[in-house]
């Protein structure tokens, strides 16, 4: 009986050890990720990707409809860096808004975050979402549920 528990409690060290590694990996990709995108952040191509999405939007932020241009538009990620470091640097992870609204949003879930929004954030958002990425983007943000 002895023998048997000790081999689990074997198994359990070892599976926290392996967990534990896992975790510290993750992170440090994260953090490389995290890092790309900010040296990326202060490239032409980014202010290019700005311009442009700006441009599509009116120079108006997509949540809030305040006045943005080249240097106060902020970069956010629809997906979170923190839950899908891996899209840090894809541009169809990104939207352009004001310093206040990706502030706002933080680390949130992107379904979860427009859940909290205001009736007329969500039309505005899903609208310039679909102006610069795709109703199939939106499809893919905001899941098969099916909302009004």
């Amino acid at each position: 009986m002895t023998s048997f528990l000790e081999k689990i409690e074997s198994n359990i060290r070892e599976m926290r050890r392996v967990r534990i590694e896992f975790c510290r990996k993750r992170r440090q990709a994260s953090e490389y990720q995290r890092q790309e995108f900010n040296v990326w952040r202060s490239s032409s191509e980014a202010y290019d990707l700005i311009v442009f999405q700006l441009e599509k939007l009116g120079y108006i932020c997509p949540i809030c409809q305040q006045d943005l241009n080249e240097t106060n538009a902020t970069i956010d990620h629809l997906f979170p860096l923190s839950r899908a470091y891996h899209k840090a640097m894809d541009t169809s992870n990104f939207l352009v808004m004001c310093h206040r609204c990706n502030k706002k949003k933080y680390n949130t879930p992107f379904q979860q975050w427009r859940g909290q929004l205001a009736r007329y954030q969500k039309n505005s958002l899903d609208y310039a979402i679909q102006l610069i990425h795709g109703k199939t983007k939106l499809q893919e943000l905001i899941g098969s549920s099916s909302e009004p």
